[in-house]
């Protein structure tokens, strides 16, 4: 075997004696071949001196002689290895028949060509499909659990097949990573919107039916995420009813969530003990009913959770019909009259003061300016007591009270006494 050997090793030994006027050229080709198949190998030999097959023989690095020429090695012992072919065309044949995982491995061919040293090299591997794909991190339940802001690294592994296959890692449909080894990574810093979300990791070989996958869910946990919907009419009109509902949004679900306004609390719930509390949406109701002038302000809902506490306000703006008071100056050439609303909206409309006798019997109408101002100037030639009684003012600013009344009056007495006037103001009357 020895002897055989070193002819093998002929070519190299005339490579190093020639090497002034030797060239070598190389040529490398990676295969892939199915297990069971038969193949053959192409190699230019002329003589049997000239060329030489060598190839794989239970060892990585050790290539072990297979023939000089077409003359197979007498101590091969691979019996599907079949070396045939013609010096007269200049071919010599090695052929694989019913191939398998122990053929793998390198085959070489070199001979002399007018006076260059040619070397082929077939790098040869049995296909196989890739398997034993799997997500790290996955739970039993295929869940990867992360929070809110905290940067997440997936991991998804595969024994990979031959030829290599590419993993990819795509989320809800759409490719994040893709690479052609055994481990891909993937790093995101998840959101509450990817709560839920499915991951899918999957591998890609012409040798499979169908991809070779793995779908997990995002479990992410994030704090309450509140809005507020008020379910009743707008318009806030004192006396009518008001329906405040707190939407809030959060994994896990919150163990509080309440009203409250300028910091008092007006209504909440706790989770009680070992309650349980699925899902992530939980929604608290405010009603005020009936609604007060006094509810004008911010109302606030708070939740919290595990992970945060969380707040979110509406402004609710209570309209009411305007309480009317009347001031009044006394100068010696006129009485001043100050018609004063106190409503909401401000804006207001002032009707014609009505001057009544101390009886309650109707005198005079008088026209007062458009901001709710009546001047009476006084006269010595009208009788001392001719201005005395109660003068009304009527406003309105459109919003009703609750007996559905729009317009709104206060009222004040003057009363002579000789040539002096004794106003005296009278109390709020709404009518």
């Amino acid at each position: 075997m020895h002897t055989f050997i070193l002819k093998v090793q002929l070519l190299l030994i005339l490579h190093t004696l020639g090497i002034k006027c030797l060239n070598t050229f190389k040529e490398n080709t990676t295969l892939f071949v199915d297990n069971g198949d038969t193949f053959v190998f192409n190699c230019t030999c002329f003589s049997g001196n000239e060329s030489a097959w060598k190839g794989p023989d239970g060892n990585d690095t050790v290539l072990t002689a297979y023939s000089t020429g077409r003359k197979i090695n007498p101590y091969l012992n691979i019996p599907n290895i079949f070396i045939y072919g013609n010096y007269t065309i200049g071919k010599c044949h090695l052929e694989i028949a019913n191939y398998s995982t122990v053929n793998d491995g390198i085959y070489e061919c070199s001979y002399l060509l007018s006076g260059n040293l040619h070397i082929q090299r077939y790098n040869v591997f049995s296909k196989r499909p890739p398997k034993n794909l799997k997500i790290m991190e996955a739970s039993e339940n295929n869940a990867i659990y992360g929070k809110e802001g905290v940067r997440i690294e997936l991991k998804c592994t595969v024994k990979t097949g031959i030829p290599a296959s590419t993993l990819f890692l795509s989320k809800e449909g759409l490719t994040v990573s893709y690479g052609r080894s055994d481990i891909l990574l993937y790093q995101f810093t998840p959101t509450r919107l990817d709560h839920m979300q499915n991951i899918t990791c999957y591998a890609l070989s012409e040798l499979l039916t169908a991809p070779l996958s793995q779908t997990i869910y995002l479990d992410i946990q994030y704090g309450p995420s509140l809005k507020i919907i008020q379910q009743t009419n707008e318009s806030n009109i004192e006396g009518e009813s008001v329906k405040l509902c707190c939407h809030s949004n959060s994994n896990p679900n919150v163990h509080y969530i309440g009203w409250a306004m300028n910091s008092h609390e007006l209504n909440s719930w706790r989770q009680r003990g070992r309650m349980k509390v699925d899902g992530t949406r939980k929604v608290f109701c405010l009603r005020l009913s009936p609604l007060y002038r006094n509810h004008t302000g911010n109302h606030t809902c708070i939740a919290e959770n595990s992970i945060a506490k969380s707040n979110s306000s509406i402004a609710i703006n209570v309209l009411y019909p305007p309480d009317v008071k009347v001031s009044y100056k006394i100068s010696d050439e006129r009485i001043t009259l100050h018609c004063i609303p106190d409503g909401k909206p401000d804006s207001y409309t002032y009707y014609d003061w009505k001057h009544k006798s101390e009886f309650n019997e109707d005198i005079r109408t008088i026209h007062g300016t458009p901001e709710g101002q009546l001047i009476i100037k006084k006269s010595h030639s009208r009788k001392a007591n001719e201005d005395d009684g109660i003068y009304v003012c009527t406003v309105f600013n459109g919003v009703p009270d609750l007996q559905g009344n729009f317009h709104q009056e206060g009222q004040t007495f003057i009363e002579s006494i000789g040539k002096n006037y004794k106003p005296i103001e009278m109390y709020i009357l709404l009518s």
